[in-house]
């Protein structure tokens, strides 16, 4: 996101997509204009920034996301042994509060929850992919 916000900046480029997080210490630049937010709902950090579905493209959503990802067939439970520590570090309010200063929602869904995520978002790629001439290998 720096390199591109940098590109627009310097009038190299006239439209900019880029995370939250990258985005944030713009919003009062009196050089950029936050046009939308892509996710479903606004974000708690960009309140008057419309989604891309409220500024005219109906139906658009795209969340980031990170996720932590384990070797296939490591035990269910250590697997939930995992998501329990990192739902009990995102939960303290140190935490909470340092993500929240760099635009950060942060969460945890459980493991059969993101491996649904993963293949949504795989089948969504693809299609973006092979609407636009591409192909996925």
């Amino acid at each position: 996101t720096g390199d591109a916000v940098n590109e627009l900046l310097a009038a190299r480029v006239e439209l900019v997509t880029g995370a939250t997080i990258g985005m944030l210490a713009f919003q009062n630049d009196p050089r950029v204009k936050l046009l939308a937010y892509s996710g479903q709902q606004r974000s708690r950090f960009l309140p008057d920034v419309p989604t891309v579905a409220e500024a005219g493209i109906p139906g658009y959503a795209f969340d980031s996301w990170l996720g932590l990802l384990a070797p296939a067939g490591t035990p269910p439970a250590e697997v939930e042994r995992i998501n329990a520590a990192v739902r009990k570090v995102l939960a303290e309010p140190a935490v909470q509060e340092r993500l929240a200063r760099v635009g950060v929602e942060a969460g945890t869904l459980p493991a059969a929850q993101f491996q649904q995520l993963l293949r949504d978002d795989w089948v969504a790629a693809g299609q973006i992919v092979q609407a636009a001439g591409g192909r996925i290998d």
